[in-house]
């Protein structure tokens, strides 16, 4: 019975097994296609498997054609520093393993190159697993086709023994296997090349936001990083994959917020559609697009946004530390600052009205006129001096509350501005523009102090002018008297 299932790979999941199942696949893929005489996919072989080479032994092979060696005919891979040299093919006949050491000679290829050894497409046993006879290829190192004839079988026990004490050799080789699903018998030059474009990882800096873009090879992340309150989140995914290479899927902070900056189990449930337990391929969706890429691929895909999210959440960091809003709830650009009765909050709308900032020294308190409410009810600005320094700017703070049903109202504090101001994360030093923190401060420690003690006093002056204060002095005056 089929087993589905929505988990990624990772890298413990990489086993030698997996590795030996991807290549028993690509050689599969190779005979039908040498059937049909397509063969382009030997060539792309030849590049890819230099890889894995090179990750195994340390070569530094590249192909002929980037060698710039057209008379090495026999060989497909050369490593002039090591002076190592592959020949790669998907035939296993002797005549086809004679006719390159043959031609080698008569190139005298041996001039350039010590060792000589031929890779063969096919996980079939090794044929010549016992010919140890040596053969004269006039280089400096021995020749055999026990030892340096190579088959997958041979190959993979060479992957197994390099990556029982290295791991990430066996991650780093399974991704290369994978490169060859992923050409879409496409050109090496371009498979290569887009897994390097989707591999970079830089960080560029500017006023307003930083560029973020990070990459496995197999899938990258491009992101806008705000680093104002006035820019928004957001970022684009590029697939190496042939089928999909081109697509490019964009995704805004709040959808990122929501579906993407998640654990990982909410990740694997929300996107990963499904994959047969022994299949590496599983169906995915981002963004209402419903695509099959490697497990693996996802398995980036999800550590792509986790690292993203991290970056954001330290840009976030500092954007809150220079508004001083670390620590308060935010509601759609909003920040509270504190909660209040409805009674409350009216006689603060009271307060507001009777300190309009264009009513300076009516009142005798020029320090209060502040505010600029418009006549109503839900919110006001905090204001400079009307008639006094508007060097500090045109609005400190704005203040907004949200009418609650259990007659109380949240206060919330929005950024005030500076119109001569380039960048909106300037002059927040509480005089130009108020912190949302000092906000909160003056709200409780100021605003609400004042408001009780102008309250005491037009309390106390109307019991100076109340006929009861008369009747009391009358009394007293006469008890004096009978004293």
């Amino acid at each position: 019975m089929i087993r589905y299932t929505n988990e990624f790979l990772t890298d413990g999941d990489i086993t030698i097994e997996r590795v030996a199942n991807r290549l028993k696949l690509i050689s599969e893929g190779i005979k039908n296609s040498n059937k049909l005489n397509l063969c382009d996919i030997n060539v792309i072989c030849e590049e890819i498997f230099g890889k894995i080479l090179n990750t195994l032994y340390g070569y530094e092979l590249v192909t002929i054609g980037v060698q710039g060696k057209p008379h090495y005919v026999a060989i497909d891979l050369v490593d002039k520093k090591n002076k190592v040299a592959y020949q790669v093919t998907s035939t296993v006949r002797r005549s086809k393993i004679e006719g390159t050491t043959e031609k080698f000679v008569k190139n005298k290829l041996y001039k350039d190159i010590d060792e000589l050894y031929i890779l063969i497409l096919n996980d079939d046993p090794h044929k010549y697993r016992n010919d140890n006879n040596e053969i004269d290829i006039k280089t400096t190192k021995q020749y055999s086709l026990k030892n340096n004839v190579i088959n997958f079988e041979k190959l993979i026990t060479e992957i197994e023994t390099k990556s029982k004490n290295n791991p990430k050799l066996l991650t780093k080789i399974y991704g290369y296997v994978n490169m060859v699903f992923e050409t879409g018998r496409l050109s090496w030059e371009s498979i290569i090349s887009k897994t390097n474009e989707l591999s970079q990882e830089n960080i560029y800096n500017t006023k307003e936001y930083y560029t973020w873009k990070k990459g496995f090879g197999d899938v990258s992340l491009f992101a806008f990083i705000p680093k104002s309150y006035k820019e928004k989140l957001s970022c684009v995914v590029e697939f190496r994959k042939y089928n999909i290479e081109g697509a490019i899927i964009s995704i805004d902070q709040e959808k990122l917020l929501k579906d993407y900056f998640v654990t990982k189990e909410v990740f694997q449930n929300k996107h990963i559609i499904g994959r047969e337990t022994l299949d590496d391929d599983s169906w995915i969706e981002i963004e209402n697009i419903r695509m099959k890429i490697n497990a693996y691929s996802a398995y980036h895909l999800y550590c792509l946004f986790n690292d993203l999210h991290n970056v954001y959440k330290e840009a976030q960091i500092e954007i809150n530390k220079i508004m001083g809003t670390e620590g308060l709830a935010e509601k759609n650009g909003k920040y509270l600052i504190a909660n209040v009765s409805k009674e409350q909050w009216f006689r603060i709308i009271e307060f507001a009205q009777k300190h309009d900032c264009y009513s300076y020294n009516e009142n005798g308190d020029e320090e209060w006129n502040i505010f600029d409410n418009k006549s109503v009810i839900d919110f006001f600005y905090l204001s400079p001096y009307f008639y006094g320094n508007k060097d500090k700017g045109i609005i400190h703070a704005e203040i907004r509350v949200e009418f609650l049903y259990n007659d109380t109202v949240n206060v919330f504090w929005i950024p005030g501005y500076k119109d001569t101001s380039y960048n909106c994360m300037e002059y927040f030093d509480n005089v130009v523009k108020w912190k949302a923190d000092y906000t909160k401060e003056w709200f409780w420690n100021a605003l609400i102090p004042k408001i009780r003690e102008d309250e005491k006093e037009v309390k106390n002056k109307a019991y100076e002018n109340s006929f009861f204060k008369k009747v009391v002095g009358i009394k007293n005056k006469i008890k004096k008297f009978l004293a």
